[in-house]
């Protein structure tokens, strides 16, 4: 049977939407990190004929984790006039990501992680700063292979995807 369990994590001052999907015998955690513009539950929560990617991992023994990025899904969604957003881009989403790892791995055991679109940037980027377990990238914006054998760091890889909040897209009509 899957237990599933919604909770809310603090990322700096805002509430990050966390969904975990667990069977009884879990033994490996598995972290989802979506993409900037859409919720995580969207894709890989995503009941079809009654059972979603998170539904088949967990009856599978796996622990999966999925989280919603600032303003999207059921996360947190800032004013448009709050300055904290003016600058919010990839460096932030790879603290928010980092956020999310290190609460899931509290327990001393670290989640496979699987990013998609630019939640595979920012993933690639978690893995460049910690030992995880291993990495798939779904849909990924690969760098050129004369910039990743130059150079893997934060900063070059947020030169190329500079992710941006714009702050009207948080606007409530």
């Amino acid at each position: 049977m899957i237990q599933t369990t919604d909770q809310y994590l603090k990322f700096r001052d805002w509430n990050i939407f966390l969904r975990r999907k667990t069977h009884p015998d879990a033994r490996v955690k598995i972290l989802y990190c979506m993409g900037a513009t859409y919720h995580t539950n969207a894709y890989f929560d995503l009941p079809i004929n009654g059972f979603s990617a998170m539904d088949y991992l967990a009856n599978a023994g796996f622990d999966v984790y999925c989280y919603d990025m600032l303003g999207m899904g059921q996360s947190e969604k800032p004013q448009g006039d709050d300055s904290r957003l003016e600058n919010f881009d990839t460096r932030d989403g790879l603290s928010l990501v980092e956020r999310v790892y290190d609460y899931i791995s509290s327990d001393g055991q670290q989640p496979h992680v699987i990013g998609y679109s630019w939640g595979s940037i920012v993933t690639l980027m978690l893995a460049n700063k910690r030992a995880i377990p291993s990495l798939s990238l779904l849909g990924a914006r690969y760098p050129t292979p004369e910039l990743v054998a130059e150079d893997l760091s934060l900063e070059s890889i947020s030169k190329i995807y500079p992710y941006s909040v714009d702050p009207g897209f948080y606007r409530v009509a």
